[in-house]
């Protein structure tokens, strides 16, 4: 019968293991002694390349968002010019900030007009039903408005109203990891089972532990949105890819989230969320979720598998998702809730170290040999518009 392992704190000292001596257990070698060398162990870190791939040079790191200029708006008021009659001034439109004169524009009705001078959330055109179209008495308020080209007047005025996007800046904060290994010497110089250095042993299974850490911060760390800065009172802490009620100006996949409420996902529930994103100007390529919704994934195969008698294998495993919007890998992460799944662009997300992890050598207290194993790590996610959470799937 398996035994289930207790973490225990302070240091390790010899005493504490009373397996008699003569039984022999204490001469046993532990030949399943596995590190970080399976990527399943650490996905994240393998499959967006490594913790130290962005590069962070201050505690608060911040970075530019931009987006392209708009090619659509909508109609703001319909009674305001749009159904009134051949009116061809102070047409209502959403946001005039995105049209400029000349900008040729079809309704969604099918008329078509051409901007000639733009006001407060109101153009202004050279006639209505242009360009061999029928003019529309029939619009609503939020018709769409497409802009379809940009004409201008022979001989026309250079420099009239430029259009540009305001740059927005987004930040996130570095947290500190640490863990601290504490062996005594007397247990340092008697191996036991096989294992011949207790120190590095057990600076490796920490190493291991505050790694895994990591990736978890990564996708539900939460912003200390109090005191960016950290206190005595509350240590500063990151945002993760899934935070709870961070900032607007920090990291979050806030545009595209959808809530299954305990329903099993659905292919088109991957093929709605990666649609939404391609809609918005992006492209997912990465699909991140735990071992059973990547099951649940994975038998969707089932029912279209053919088999006889001679076929000696049966299963099904998809590594890739494709559809009409994209083609995703499928990573597996065993630290994500058995609820979540992420989508995203591998390009947008990067881990990033404002000091790597390192193990600090502290000085011995008593009879004990102790260590710091110390990281300093953020985590960005560009275009957060371009990223979906598909969250309270089925678990069982």
């Amino acid at each position: 019968m398996a035994t289930t392992p207790t973490a225990t704190e302070g240091a390790v000292y010899s005493y504490s293991d009373t397996a008699d001596i003569t039984s022999g257990l204490r001469q046993r070698v532990c030949k399943d002694i596995i590190y970080s060398t399976d990527p399943t162990d650490l996905p994240l870190r393998d499959y967006f390349g490594g913790y130290e791939k962005a590069s962070v040079k201050s505690i608060k790191a911040e970075f530019p968002e931009d987006n392209h200029i708009a090619i659509d708006t909508t109609i703001g008021t319909a009674a305001t010019g749009w159904n009134t009659g051949s009116d061809t001034s102070g047409l209502s439109v959403t946001d005039d900030d995105v049209l400029m004169v000349g900008d040729v524009l079809l309704t969604s009705d099918g008329e078509i007009v051409i901007v000639s001078a733009t006001g407060t959330n109101t153009i202004d055109v050279y006639a209505r039903g242009d360009l061999g179209s029928t003019e529309s008495n029939a619009n609503s308020n939020g018709d769409a408005i497409y802009i379809i080209g940009n004409a201008q007047l022979e001989g026309w005025t250079y420099g009239a109203s430029p259009r540009f996007m305001t740059r927005t800046t987004k930040y996130n904060i570095v947290q500190n990891f640490e863990a601290t290994i504490s062996v005594s010497r007397d247990y340092q110089d008697v191996p036991k089972y096989g294992i011949k250095d207790e120190f590095k042993y057990q600076l490796k299974q920490n190493q291991l532990r505050i790694a895994k850490l990591l990736e978890r911060a990564v996708i539900y760390g939460g912003l200390n949105t109090d005191t960016e800065e950290g206190s005595a009172s509350q240590p500063r802490t990151m945002a993760g890819m899934l935070a709870p009620g961070s900032a607007t100006s920090s990291i979050d996949i806030q545009t595209h989230a959808y809530d299954l409420s305990s329903v099993e996902i659905a292919e088109s529930n991957l093929k709605t969320a990666m649609q939404d994103v391609f809609d918005d100007g992006g492209k997912v390529d990465t699909i991140i979720c735990n071992s059973f919704n990547k099951g649940t994934i994975s038998d969707w195969l089932q029912p279209y598998r053919r088999t006889d008698m001679e076929d000696k294998k049966y299963g099904g495993i998809v590594s890739t998702y494709d559809n009409d919007f994209g083609t995703c890998s499928i990573i597996v992460d065993r630290y994500m809730r058995q609820s979540d799944i992420i989508l995203l662009a591998k390009k947008n997300f990067e881990i990033g170290a404002f000091e790597a992890f390192n193990v600090v050598d502290l000085p011995r207290t008593a009879d004990a040999l102790k260590a710091s194993v110390i990281g300093k790590y953020t985590c960005f996610l560009y275009n957060e518009e371009h990223a979906a959470v598909i969250t309270s799937t089925s678990t069982s």
